[in-house]
């Protein structure tokens, strides 16, 4: 039986019976919870650290290690563990110059600094953290400020792009900064000055708006598609996807387009002055446009919209002021008091342990101070496990495990989930890689891991220990016990499941591999190897969309290896999958797959079968997506068809600003062009073609036959 994932709604509190049993030939073990404090990856309070181009003081590698441990951040009067750290680094003197070799090498072993200590970065470019006031009537800041302009700012993301992309195992997230003072967006020379207390405009223009998507699409692209880019404002994100007219009543993201790689997928919000007003300090604002003018504070759309929209990014910052009080208080201090529930409705994965005191300070004396260091982020608690007790080499054994989120939010990058067989003599261990991801295990849900496995008929008699890991996938990182996830739970006499030396979490039960075992012989279930990483796939993207009368798949894989193919697998339901059709590899690790018999209007999951030479095999996350049976008016006209090669093209105006992609009926691209009303494929084989047109408004697809 394929593995599946149930979502169950479950009460987020109450201990479970201390107690296990042995029932046939399985064993039942109820879980204990755990009150600790953990350092979990990329979740919690981060430390705070900056550096200046022209004076570099590289992180330090015990300082970073120490952060793992209990401690009192200056003026705080309570104790952080941290797994993260936030990085400022700080451009000034650069704003109208390239980079240096000596300065990206610097920031590039920041990074390895960061992997040596077990901690992610959280980084941020600016030019200048710099306000001065005294020149003019404002209470921040006067221009000029000093930043740089488009042209030099789009430079430099080009200059640290393959720093960033070689090292995005250790980046959390990156903030999108480069544009104002402290990288905000808000102050700023050449992106427009929406301060009302200066000689700004009060609002920004369309001109503004298009300039800073330019830098988001930059920051978006100078890292893998696994990786998310925060900003500043709920609105730069609406008006990134939707253009300079979009309302603040813009869609948050939709559930199927979670984690698929997409640009909305990928960008998340830092917010800097959490709870210090109503409005955040101007987080929750309509900064209007070239037609509509002044800004204005929108918290009705604005909120709920980030609340919407985070259940699928990465949300986190830092309080700046304890103006708004009572509200930024305990919930139940004051019939005002709203902060942690702030944090839960926003789905906060992390904040600030170092700035602001007075706000930090406030959750400690009004007691919910240890309940947000539990919650911010994920927190996974074991609720009941069932295993099989006995088995044969061969043969097929059962695995149960419900886990439950209690945090405030899911993971935001990917994570993988293995199920691990330990034999307690000799120490071998046999991996089973799972198909769940828990990036969909969403607070206030329980997740069940429902499996039936194989163990190979090679696999050696003895007692073995069932474990589980939740290690980071990145290559760098999948054997640091640093980088998995530790449960928050017991085993029913009161011992912790972590197991600190591997990283893996201990489940309570054991299996007995016999040759007189019990289990039906294997057939399609998930076998268990003594491979210690996943077969030789890296999925950086999977997404699925529906386009016209069919359903375009596509993914992207990060480094392949022994790989002999995709199959393309689809589902009504989630579980019970069928094949489609076959893509063979290419050398640009990108691939595209069209459905063309989908119904309108039934929801479909996707997901990706890579099989190696010796015909192991890997699934990709599950996709989904529908038609609506609602044809476009942009429609294009493509002549003859079929074709000997040269084509003729009738579209809209519409599409003038569109880029055209042709892939075979393999998956493969062939070419990629600008669109233009000629193609030419007659170099290309006779068979059947997909032309995907690609711009700002939506995507097009044509099946066409070249003779």
């Amino acid at each position: 039986m394929l593995g599946r994932t149930i979502l169950i709604f479950a009460l987020l509190s109450g201990i479970f019976l201390e107690y296990s049993h042995i029932s046939g030939q399985s064993t039942t073990v109820n879980y204990l919870v755990s009150d600790e404090d953990m350092p979990n990856p990329e979740r919690g309070f981060y430390r705070y650290s900056i550096t200046f181009a022209n004076s570099y003081t590289p992180l330090n590698q015990a300082v970073l290690e120490g952060y793992r441990s209990p401690q009192v951040p200056d003026t705080a009067n309570h104790e952080v563990v941290s797994t993260l750290v936030f990085r400022y680094f700080v451009l000034e003197g650069f704003t109208e110059m390239a980079l240096p070799n000596s300065l990206l090498n610097s920031i590039a072993n920041d990074f390895a600094i960061a992997r040596q200590a077990g901690v992610k970065l959280i980084p941020r470019f600016s030019y200048t953290n710099v306000t001065d006031p005294s020149t003019c009537s404002s209470t921040v800041a006067c221009p000029p400020y000093g930043d740089a302009e488009k042209s030099v700012v789009l430079g430099h993301i080009g200059q640290l792009t393959p720093i960033l992309q070689a090292n995005a195992d250790v980046i959390a997230t990156l903030q999108m900064g480069f544009i104002g003072i402290f990288g905000e967006g808000y102050y700023t020379d050449h992106f427009g000055d929406a301060s009302h207390d200066t000689i700004g405009n009060g609002f920004l223009t369309d001109q503004n708006w298009l300039d800073r998507a330019e830098v988001l699409s930059a920051t978006l692209g100078a890292l893998p598609d696994t990786r998310m880019v925060q900003v500043r404002y709920p609105q730069k994100k609406q008006r990134f996807l939707g253009g300079v007219n979009a309302p603040t009543s813009f869609p948050p993201t939709d559930p199927l387009d979670a984690y698929s790689g997409s640009d909305a997928s990928r960008i998340g919000f830092h917010n800097d002055c959490l709870l210090a007003s109503f409005t955040d300090f101007g987080t929750y604002f309509d900064y209007g446009n070239t037609a509509s003018g002044v800004a204005l504070e929108d918290t009705a759309n604005l909120k709920p919209y980030v609340a919407a929209d985070s259940r699928f990014v990465v949300v986190g910052g830092e309080t700046c002021s304890d103006g708004y009080d009572p509200q930024n208080n305990c919930s139940g201090t004051d019939p005002l008091a709203f902060g942690d529930a702030e944090l839960e409705r926003m789905h906060y994965s992390y904040l600030n342990a170092d700035f602001n005191l007075d706000v930090n300070n406030d959750w400690q004396d009004g007691g919910c101070m240890d309940n947000i260091k539990r919650r911010l982020g994920y927190r996974f608690e074991l609720n009941t496990g069932t295993f099989s007790s006995v088995g044969r080499p061969g043969g097929v054994v059962n695995f149960s495990l419900q886990i439950r989120n209690v945090g405030y939010a899911a993971p935001f990058n990917p994570r993988r989930v293995d199920v691990v067989l330990r034999n307690m003599a000799s120490g071998q261990r046999f991996y089973a890689y799972l198909n769940d991801d828990p990036r969909l295990w969403e607070p206030g849900t329980t997740a069940t891991l429902d499996y039936e496995f194989c163990l190979p008929a090679s696999m050696p008699t003895g007692i073995y220990e069932w474990l589980l890991s939740l290690p980071d996938p990145e290559t760098n990182l999948e054997d640091d016990p640093d980088y998995s996830i530790q449960l928050a739970s017991r085993l029913p006499g009161g011992q912790s499941v972590w197991e600190s030396s591997t990283g893996y979490n201990l489940l309570g039960g054991n299996l007995n591999v016999t040759m007189s075992g019990p289990g039906n012989a294997c057939t399609d279930e998930i076998t268990f190897t003594t491979e210690d990483s996943p077969l030789p796939v890296s999925w950086m993207g999977v997404s699925a969309r529906g386009v016209k009368d069919h359903i375009v798949v596509e993914w992207s894989t990060e480094w392949e290896s022994d790989n002999y193919g995709f199959e393309v697998e689809r589902s009504r339901n989630g579980t019970d999958f069928r094949t489609l059709g076959f893509v063979t590899p290419s050398e640009s690790r990108t691939y595209r797959f069209i459905d063309e018999t989908p119904e309108p209007g039934v929801v479909y999951f996707y997901r990706i079968r890579q099989i190696d030479f010796d015909g192991a095999n890997s699934i990709s996350p599950v996709v989904r997506a529908e038609i609506s049976g609602v044809v476009s008016d942009l429609e294009v006209v493509v002549f003859p068809n079929p074709s000997n090669g040269q084509i003729n093209l009738a579209y809209p105006d519409e599409w003038n600003d569109a880029r055209l992609e042709v892939y075979d009926a393999f998956g493969r691209q062939v070419l990629e062009q600008t669109l233009s009303p000629s193609l030419d494929l007659s170099s290309q084989p006779t068979g059947v073609y997909y032309l995907s047109i690609r711009s700002a408004r939506q995507d097009y697809s044509i099946r066409i036959v070249l003779e």
